[in-house]
């Protein structure tokens, strides 16, 4: 077997560009490795930008909740401060009445004290009126003794 020069060239330039294509391929290999690589960082950062979309929207709508909620809180304390406001009116009105009531009662009860004084002087001068009722009844029936008497002696003079 005998080669050429020319065939040897051949073989040589083949040889040549084979291992050029081998190491082409070496080169073009780890490349589509980087790129499967960089391909699946992509994916995962992607998927985690999904996730955080999808967390963003929620803690949105929470927030929007939350909003809403403030909303319905501030009507439920604009509620409670005219509820406030109206039972101070009426408290601010049943204290009015309240002082009316005791200055009407404070008159009675020294209209009443002042009664009660009256009646222990009533009281005080029925009692002196009994007393000089007492008296003349009692000047009365010595005035009848007497009467009795002096008729005893008229009938008894009249007998003599």
């Amino acid at each position: 077997m005998f080669i050429s020069s020319k065939q040897k060239k051949l073989l040589q330039e083949t040889q040549d560009e084979l291992a050029t294509l081998k190491k082409d391929y070496s080169v073009i290999e780890t490349e589509l490795r980087e790129e499967k690589s960089r391909n699946e960082a992509l994916e995962q950062q992607r998927l985690q930008e999904e996730e955080q979309l999808v967390l963003s929207q929620g803690l949105f709508q929470s927030f929007q909740t939350f909003g809403q909620s403030l909303a319905d809180f501030q009507v439920s304390l604009n509620t409670m401060a005219t509820t406030l406001r109206e039972e101070k009116s009426v408290a601010v009105k049943a204290a009015e009445v309240s002082v009316t009531t005791r200055d009407n009662i404070n008159n009675i009860a020294s209209s009443l004290h002042k009664m009660s004084g009256d009646t222990k002087t009533n009281s005080e001068a029925v009692n002196g009126l009994n007393k000089h009722a007492d008296n003349i009844g009692g000047f009365v029936k010595v005035i009848r003794d007497i009467s009795e008497q002096t008729n005893l002696l008229a009938l008894h003079r009249e007998d003599l």
